[in-house]
């Protein structure tokens, strides 16, 4: 498929009856006088079990949700300060209605009240907003080409 003639993978199963070491071993000695490795020398190849391969693939996995949780904590780091930036710009801007307020009997605390409502409501549309516009991954079923649901 790429030109090349060389063998990239070799799948084999050891049978019922002999031990997985022994296998692998047996397995390496044919492979190393195939290739002409004389005693002492190092291996061309390599020869990974079953284990060692999900050993490794859970280790990646692990590695890959730190990341993602990385970056999800910086999410919303970055989006709490753009909220609040927001918040502030809108006291800035009315100023004048909570001069008004405070006229009128309000107090520091009924203020402070309608501001945290009006910016939770804010992030509660916007959260549900977002969920509501993202799409899922579509899954493919094996063997297809067009991405088409099984």
């Amino acid at each position: 498929m790429t030109g090349d003639d060389k063998v990239q993978t070799i799948a084999v199963q050891a049978a019922p009856d002999m031990q997985l070491t022994q296998a692998m071993v047996e397995i390496e000695r044919v492979i190393r006088r195939q290739h002409g490795l004389r005693p002492g020398m190092d291996n061309d190849f390599s020869i990974i079990d079953r284990k060692q391969f999900l050993a490794t693939q859970q280790q990646t996995s692990q590695i890959l949700g730190f990341l993602l949780a990385g970056i999800a904590g910086v999410s919303l780091v970055v989006g709490g300060i753009g909220i609040m930036n927001i918040m502030l710009v809108t006291v800035t801007e009315r100023t004048r209605e909570i001069g008004i307020r405070k006229a009128l009997g309000a107090t520091r605390l009924n203020i402070l009240t309608q501001f945290l409502v009006e910016s939770v409501l804010l992030c509660l549309l916007g959260g549900c907003s977002a969920c509501c516009l993202a799409r899922p991954p579509r899954r493919r079923s094996p063997g297809s080409r067009d991405g088409r649901l099984s």
